[in-house]
């Protein structure tokens, strides 16, 4: 794009070498010297595409009696522009690191040539040829006439790099040890053999080649020319076996388990949008971990939980046509804003849909709330992990049908039906459960213990009681456990009853005991008598026998 006789020369420089230049009107600068800074914290600019620009320290400008003239590496700035009223020039031509022009481009979004170039590295040398060749330019297209006279400053001695060549580590990655044939490759090159013998040596790698810095990168050049169709195949030898790790053979046992109770593993991004976060109601949304740079809105925010990524799958799923149930699973990581900081932990999900098909012929194919924690308990028992349940709320689950999942006390997960408003959102007209756990747990499992079966049958005595209904079955039975004496050996919950002639508040709770000894059988008497314990010690406990 032709600009003006002195701006065109330097563009033309440019693209004929590969050295960025950069002309300013010395009329304009204020004051006659210059120089190059980090910029101050604040600082701002006006460049030539008359933008304003807040800098950091960070940044390099080109100054002018302190004042900032350009961005170096970058782009010129507006207050020292070349116009037609340009009388004297001041031609700048220089060299910067790649990375602090390549970051500044970045963050201000100025993909400029000077700063493509410099960002992927320009010869140290070319700067006064590139001067020259640009004064040569504007004095043969008339109306420039150039001083001889030219200021010169570098940091640092700049020299030829002396990379090694070792016959031996070419043979290992290329299988090919001519280092004659590997010399001559590099010369057409312009890269020159200083010392060396048969098997070592050393190459001179000129100031333009600054992608060669180690022996590696001299072989990538000898593969490259010679041919990568030339390296022989081989057959790598194994050293020794490799073994799958603990959390590896944990993911593949649940995995297994999974996809046997019907469910489909999924994968989904650890970056996830705001706004679902704000469907969920999630309470910590504002502590989540912000990506710096992140490739859209909708993937500005790690993930805290599996949930939303499942749910996003599943609603587009729906929407997309498909009628049929959804069972699906992942294995992620996921990050708990915690005290201030994220805590990474290895999580498994999943999320079991009935599906919008109204036709369907068995009422089995609905899902339920206790046929998802069936699941979740066919998790655990896989890896010998005894979970318990407790009543909870979340502001995304359903009053009566939300759970935490507890392990040795402590809270590991969750297992809920998702609201119904929620659910609507997503175009999902049938209940969704969903259930997220910690791996943890599952790693710390117990080995099981073996014993005898036991030849001698068990008595079964029921006992009924009335029991608070924030009471969970699972403390009912720990309390008759905590009362009975080592005859009893099983209890288990058959009947809940919550209706007429049970008063307002409570429920009934039926449950079935079996007395056993190992070395023979009870008599009734026995029986009765730990029977008649266990029923006083419950009476003392609160509860109220029927």
């Amino acid at each position: 794009r032709p600009i003006n006789n002195i701006v065109d020369a330097t563009n033309y420089a440019m693209l004929a070498l590969g050295q960025p230049l950069h002309a300013f009107d010395a009329a304009s600068l204020p004051g006659r010297n210059i120089g190059v800074r980090a910029a101050r914290d604040g600082e701002e600019i006006v460049t030539l595409d008359g933008k304003k620009h807040r800098l950091l320290p960070s940044d390099l400008v080109i100054s002018s009696s302190g004042t900032g003239v350009a961005l170096a590496g970058v782009m010129g700035g507006l207050n020292s522009e070349i116009t037609e009223k340009t009388e004297h020039v001041l031609l700048e031509s220089a060299n910067f690191a790649a990375p602090f022009v390549s970051k500044t481009s970045r963050r201000l979004g100025i993909p400029s040539e000077a700063s493509f170039r410099y960002s992927r590295g320009v010869d140290p040398l070319l700067t006064e040829r590139a001067m020259n060749y640009a004064l040569h330019l504007m004095e043969r297209w008339g109306g420039v006439r150039a001083f001889s006279r030219s200021l010169y400053a570098q940091n640092g001695e700049i020299r030829a790099v002396r990379v090694p060549l070792t016959a031996e580590k070419m043979k290992k990655i290329l299988v090919w040890d001519d280092m004659d044939g590997a010399e001559a490759v590099l010369k057409r090159l312009g890269i020159e053999k200083a010392a060396g013998g048969r098997d070592k040596a050393e190459y001179e790698v000129p100031t333009r080649r600054g992608d060669i810095a180690i022996e590696e990168d001299l072989i990538e050049e000898v593969g490259r020319i010679r041919g990568y169709d030339a390296i022989e195949p081989t057959i790598p030898v194994l050293h020794r076996a490799g073994a799958l790790s603990p959390a590896m053979r944990l993911q593949r046992l649940l995995r297994s388990v999974a996809i046997g109770r019907g469910y489909t593993e999924a994968v989904t991004l650890s970056f996830i949008s705001p706004d679902s976060l704000a469907r969920l109601r999630y309470p910590e949304a504002a502590q989540c971990k912000v990506v710096a740079n992140p490739i859209s809105a909708d993937m500005s925010v790690m993930r805290p939980s599996l949930l939303p990524g499942l749910l996003n799958g599943v609603g587009k799923t729906v929407r997309g046509g498909w009628r049929d149930p959804v069972r699906v699973f992942e294995f992620g990581r996921v990050f708990v804003p915690e005290n201030g900081a994220v805590r990474e932990v290895e999580r498994i999900g999943g999320v079991a849909f009935s599906g919008k098909e109204k036709r369907a012929l068995y009422a089995s194919s609905k899902e339920d709330f206790m046929l998802v924690k069936g699941d979740v308990e066919a998790l655990a028992q896989s890896c010998n992990a005894a979970l318990t349940f407790r009543r909870a709320q979340r502001a995304d689950g359903h009053a009566g049908q939300t759970a935490e999942i507890l392990f040795d006390g402590k809270v590991v997960g969750y297992l809920m039906c998702l609201k119904p408003d929620i659910a609507a959102q997503l175009d999902l007209d049938t209940p969704l459960y969903a259930f997220e756990l910690d791996v943890e747990p599952f790693m710390e499992a117990r080995l099981p213990r073996y014993a005898k079966n036991n030849a001698y049958p068990p008595v079964y005595r029921d006992i009924s009681m009335l029991v608070a209904g924030d009471v969970p079955a699972d403390r009912v039975i720990a309390d008759i456990r905590a009362v009975a004496g080592p005859l009893l050996s099983a209890v288990r919950l058959f009947d809940v009853y919550e209706g007429q002639g049970v008063p307002e508040g409570f429920r009934s709770m039926a449950f079935s005991m079996a007395y056993r000894l190992s070395d023979r059988t009870l008599k009734d008497a026995e029986v009765e008598e730990e029977h008649s314990g266990v029923r006083s010690g419950l009476e003392q406990k609160g509860y109220k026998l029927r």
